[in-house]
């Protein structure tokens, strides 16, 4: 069994959070006062909120599974914001549910992320994942979809940052992708893979979807190219052990197939 965290470990950890809060809260009073072309102030919003997301994950603590048990409190929150619909009523609101999403789903992702038996796990999680993530986001029927189009799911389900050159806080980065990026940090950390070559691969891989959503203008599913970048930066990522290979490769297969399945039959 592997030893518990240090406290110091924690302490960074909950230092990144805060520090995100700050910086949220501070931008917030600056951004209106920008005086910049909006293409450039959605790549600055993206990047800045991406790179808190991506530090935040990084420093998540490698917790055992009762830890867990602590993002309910962050969930609650969540839940009572979207019930009094607070989310709109202000930064405060918006910072709350910042720290909320990023302490609750790095939490949770770097329990999964420990639970990862070996390296070669990760192409079956960038997989997965990618499958779920396309169909959340492409069909009408998907989570993503339905939450896009509701504003009160939106505000507390995206990872949001004041937009320059105006006073609005727009929603950039979902919970998925906070969760998943505490997954892949805390698994490449678990077996040794580098954390510093895992930050750079998630950086770009982010760098890449703001790239492609400021031509599509669409939503799209972040996932996918998180996965790709994972299993691209680490080579023992996208080695199967013998024992697991062809149950790996049928289990995706079928996956595969059934999200195939779900978009012919979705209306």
């Amino acid at each position: 069994m592997s030893a518990a965290p240090a406290p110091g470990v924690w302490l960074r950890w909950l230092a990144a959070v805060a520090v995100t809060a700050v910086a949220q809260a501070l931008f917030a009073q600056l951004a209106p006062h920008l005086n910049v072309p909006p293409v450039l102030g959605f790549i600055v919003a993206s990047s800045m909120a991406g790179a808190c997301l991506l530090a935040v994950a990084a420093l998540a603590p490698p917790a055992r599974a009762r830890y867990a048990a602590w993002a309910l409190l962050p969930a609650v929150l969540l839940v009572l914001i979207a019930l009094t619909g607070s989310a709109a009523s202000g930064i405060g609101a918006v910072v709350v549910v910042t720290v909320a999403l990023l302490s609750g789903g790095t939490l949770v992702g770097t329990v999964v992320g420990q639970r990862i038996a070996r390296p070669g796990h990760l192409l079956v999680v960038a997989w997965v994942s990618s499958l779920a993530d396309i169909y959340s986001v492409v069909s009408s029927t998907g989570v993503s979809a339905q939450v896009v189009e509701s504003d009160t799911l939106l505000s507390v389900l995206a990872l949001s940052w004041p937009y320059p050159g105006t006073g609005d806080i727009v929603p950039l980065w979902g919970l998925g992708d906070v969760i998943m990026s505490a997954v892949y940090f805390s698994a490449c950390r678990r077996h040794g893979l580098s954390r510093g070559r895992t930050a750079v691969a998630l950086a770009l891989a982010l760098g890449v979807v703001l790239a492609v959503l400021l031509v599509i203008e669409q939503p799209l599913p972040v996932l996918p190219f998180m996965g790709l970048a994972v299993v691209v930066a680490h080579p023992r990522a996208r080695r199967l052990a013998p024992e697991d290979r062809w149950q790996a490769l049928i289990g995706m297969a079928v996956l595969t197939l059934a999200v195939a399945a779900l978009f012919l039959l979705s209306p």
